[in-house]
């Protein structure tokens, strides 16, 4: 038994360019540990930032008691990013990670609304 809630496909290929639904919830999960022996320590600080992140999307329940705690998690990832990567957070949309806390307040888990 694997704490993986899909099925691991052998071949990593399978999941090359597919960042939707399970695809990108199975290749999030899977990277900290394949990517760790090739990654220098900022690299690995974000990816294990990002991991705690997805993990707080992707839990089964919201739990309001933990909500300054899980706001710190997401903006240690947005820190971690500022740092090692700077460039990605002007580019991209990430600070909205900083909104995903007030999201599961309101709407519930990710795993409620998928259809």
């Amino acid at each position: 038994m694997s704490g993986f809630t899909t099925k691991m496909y052998g071949n990593m290929f399978y999941y090359y360019n597919s960042f939707v639904g399970w695809d990108f919830k199975a290749w999030s999960q899977m990277a900290i540990f394949i990517l760790n022996p090739y990654l220098d320590p900022g690299r690995k600080e974000v990816l294990l930032n990002y991991s705690k992140v997805l993990a707080i999307a992707y839990a089964k329940s919201y739990n309001r008691h933990l909500k300054q705690q899980w706001k710190s998690v997401c903006q240690n990832f947005i820190d971690s990013l500022k740092v090692h990567f700077p460039n990605l957070l002007q580019r991209s949309k990430m600070h909205l990670i900083l909104h995903l806390i007030e999201c599961l307040e309101r709407y519930g888990p990710i795993s409620v609304l998928k259809g």
